[in-house]
């Protein structure tokens, strides 16, 4: 059996767009925030959210579809471990962004 993915490449299309515009707006607002006021931690938060960007990029193209037969466990890993990277940086960026002393 061949594996299917989940998103058609229309639908990837217009995933990949849409986290694009999404991390543009994070990542101009650390930037802004960063030159605003300067701190180890907005620094370290921008570094979380472009190394983000990548794994966010290229996760709507590597999503299978769920319980396919005939499919091993690890097919998912990939996938699965595109968005546990992503979500892990965007969190800590969030932490750190909430961590900076912004006056």
């Amino acid at each position: 059996m061949a594996d299917e993915l989940l998103l058609s490449p229309g639908q990837v299309r217009i995933a990949r767009i849409a986290t694009g515009l999404v991390l543009a707006m994070l990542t101009l607002g650390t930037v802004i925030a960063l030159a605003t006021y300067p701190s180890w931690q907005l620094g370290l938060a921008l570094v979380c959210v472009l190394a983000a960007a990548p794994l966010a990029l290229l996760l709507p193209g590597r999503m299978r579809a769920p319980l396919q037969p005939g499919i091993p466990a690890r097919a998912y890993l990939a996938s699965a471990g595109l968005a546990v990277g992503a979500v892990a940086l965007i969190a800590s960026a969030g932490v750190l962004f909430s961590l900076a002393p912004i006056r």
